[in-house]
């Protein structure tokens, strides 16, 4: 994001954006922050007359920074600030979501249509949500958090509503003889989502062996271990297919399979095409996952 210097007052930030500040009034700033520097010791001075400041690694590096100061080089008692505030990883108002029951509503993220309630009604999911205007809320069957960011605690069947625009969710009951993973990652907007997956083709497979020749020629292998599975969802609209298939770009992907104990895993699925409308899907997601490695040592 470009920023202009002269007529920026607030300014929310996402990190996985470039923060590009722009200014062609000053003759050259000199810049510090609310953490950091002074108009006497700045931390940068920049020179020219049409100035291009990438302060990217800054914001990066200490996200807490509230506001930042530009003072005009040859005149340091003329500046301009701006405050900042740190949103998250990637601004979704710039990122392709397929249409949902409340797209157009201003809410851009809602929960997808598919969750799971487990045997007892309780689902320890956490569910995204973003909306852009509205007071939205939910009933209680489910509980929305102080910023409006999640929702969570959920016990069976329950309402997305802003008053006028209303979704409601009837999660799948979980199957007998189906095996279960609860997984939690970091979304593309930094904000954590979790929820369940059906865990399906188990595998082990050698990691990191290495051979010896002794003097006799026979085979010695000294083998690794590496244990994975896939992670699997059945019955998505485009939308909870999009919503669900976040996982393989997150930077933090953890998967417990008791619900209380958990792994962070390597996710080897590199890409998934999205569906041209729900017409366009199969309605399954897979994504393989290598879920604990073992060093190659021989007793």
């Amino acid at each position: 994001m470009i920023v202009n210097l002269q007529t920026a007052s607030i300014v929310s930030y996402w990190k996985q954006e470039r923060l590009i500040i722009y200014d062609a009034t000053y003759n050259g700033w000199r810049f510090w922050s609310n953490l950091h520097g002074s108009s006497s010791d700045p931390i940068a001075v920049y020179s020219g007359a049409v100035l291009y400041a990438d302060l990217t690694d800054y914001m990066r590096t200490y996200p807490t920074a509230s506001t930042l100061y530009f003072a005009d080089n040859l005149d340091p008692a003329t500046y301009k600030s701006f405050a900042i505030t740190v949103k998250g990883l990637i601004n979704p108002e710039n990122v392709y979501i397929p249409e949902h029951a409340l797209a157009g509503n201003y809410a851009l993220i809602v929960p997808p249509s598919l969750m799971f309630n487990t045997f007892d009604q309780n689902d320890p999911g956490d569910y995204e949500f973003y909306a852009t205007a509205g007071t939205w809320s939910v009933d209680s069957h489910a509980s929305m958090s102080v910023d409006k960011r999640h929702i969570a605690q959920i016990d069976g069947a329950f309402v997305l509503s802003d008053g006028t625009h209303t979704k409601t969710y009837v999660p799948r009951k979980m199957q007998c003889g189906t095996k279960y993973a609860l997984v939690k990652w970091i979304s593309f907007t930094g904000v954590e989502r979790k929820a369940w997956f059906e865990a399906v083709k188990f595998k082990t497979e050698n990691a990191g062996t290495y051979s010896l020749l002794p003097i006799d020629s026979e085979y010695i292998e000294i083998k690794g271990r590496m244990d994975g599975f896939t992670l699997r969802l059945t019955g998505l609209d485009a939308y909870d297919l999009w919503y669900y298939a976040d996982v393989i770009s997150s930077s933090r992907v953890q998967v417990s399979l008791d619900g209380s104990t958990w792994a962070q895993v390597q996710v080897t699925t590199k890409n998934i095409t999205l569906p041209d409308g729900d017409a366009g899907t199969e309605g399954k997601l897979d994504v393989g996952i290598n879920w604990r490695r073992y060093d190659a040592v021989a007793m």
